[in-house]
């Protein structure tokens, strides 16, 4: 089992993710977020958690 910093192997970790955007009332700029369907990948690194975010259409 890997300690703390060390590296994680890719296969030893599995990700689940709920992604939720809200966003401020007065940005409408940004409503298109508010119904957006997301999906994501994760990567494990010893210090962090990476997700890459993608809206699907």
């Amino acid at each position: 089992m890997p300690g703390h910093g060390d590296p994680v192997r890719a296969t030893a970790t599995r990700f689940r993710t709920a992604i939720t955007f809200v966003t401020a009332e007065d940005s409408p700029e940004h409503a298109w977020l508010d119904h957006v369907v997301a999906v994501s990948s994760a990567l494990r690194r010893p210090d962090a958690v990476l997700l890459d975010v993608y809206a699907v259409c």
